[in-house]
């Protein structure tokens, strides 16, 4: 069976001429003939690495979606939280029986309230959204393993270490 059968018996589709360059570089360099059985290994090993050339831009794009969403609720979090403190110091201001001392001290109690609960629920909000992510990486990472080989398995395991590492320090630097 030649080449271009072989790919496609593996593959599904059509040899590439990316592939199929790469492939006759080997066969060059390895002195293999058109109907050599190392062919089929050959293949099924270009077939892995396509798979895992494409894990870094599949987690990256898990990740930077992940920032997006995160980033844009935090916004919103702060700006709800925000809006709910300017109406309290509002109302606060507008109370005349209270002195400006007492006042002033109120407003004092209410912004370090506000900031504990702001940072709770922005807290409680990341957690999740890495719970989130960390499941969709898994299962992604699950999906893939059962295609790749148990050789394969720590390669998937660092990426998904590595997903890890970039999230924890994203979560470090937002807070």
């Amino acid at each position: 069976m030649g080449l271009e059968a072989i790919y496609k018996e593996v593959n599904g589709k059509d040899l590439p001429e990316a592939a199929h360059i790469r492939l006759l570089k080997l066969k060059e360099a390895l002195g293999l003939t058109e109907h050599d059985a190392l062919w089929s290994f050959l293949v099924a090993l270009d077939y892995y690495q396509k798979l895992y050339d494409d894990i870094p831009a599949r987690i990256t794009e898990t990740v930077d979606a992940s920032i997006k969403i995160s980033t844009e609720a935090s916004k919103r979090t702060m700006w709800r939280a925000e809006a709910a403190e300017e109406a309290k110091l509002k109302r606060l201001r507008e109370e005349s029986r209270i002195t400006l001392g007492e006042l002033n001290e109120r407003i004092v109690q209410a912004e370090a309230e506000a900031k504990g609960r702001m940072k709770t629920e922005i807290e409680t909000f990341l957690r999740r959204t890495a719970e989130g992510v960390f499941q969709a990486l898994s299962q992604s990472v699950a999906e893939e393993a059962a295609k790749v080989s148990e050789e394969k398995y720590i390669f998937l395991g660092l990426g998904l270490a590595a997903a890890i590492l970039v999230f924890g320090i994203v979560i470090g630097h937002i807070l």
